[in-house]
């Protein structure tokens, strides 16, 4: 292709393989005349019902994924045992009673501590 038409087409139409007649990009813009084409590809009834298809795959893609994220569900934690629970209430306490000697509350501490070792 022409040096000069390609700069030309470009400036005037964003790029050299834009055809203003049926307003896309096709490459039988890129000789000097202006289609080498016979008939336009968009005109060919192959391509429409290829077109078609893309359409409704689409579609349907779309379609089948907002479905899945309906129904999607987060996995379940585990249900917590009764042991479970009453060892995380044994290591608050402890947790409570060393923040409490640092503090400098000993008596209360030490209460809470001794409900600790009871509980253990």
């Amino acid at each position: 292709m022409n040096e000069e038409l390609r700069m030309q087409r470009c400036s005037q139409y964003g790029s050299f393989l834009y055809c203003p007649t049926r307003d896309t990009l096709c490459f039988g813009r890129y000789t000097d005349s202006e289609c080498c084409y016979d008939s336009c590809i968009l005109d060919d009834p192959e391509y429409q019902a290829l077109q078609r298809k893309i359409l409704k795959n689409r579609i349907r893609r779309s379609a089948n994924s907002e479905r899945e994220e309906k129904t999607f569900t987060p996995p379940s934690r585990p249900k917590k045992t009764a042991t479970d629970i009453a060892w995380d209430e044994i290591h608050a306490k402890e947790e409570q009673a060393r923040q409490l000697y640092r503090r400098n509350k000993p008596k209360l501490a030490d209460g809470l501590m001794t409900e600790a070792m009871y509980m253990r």
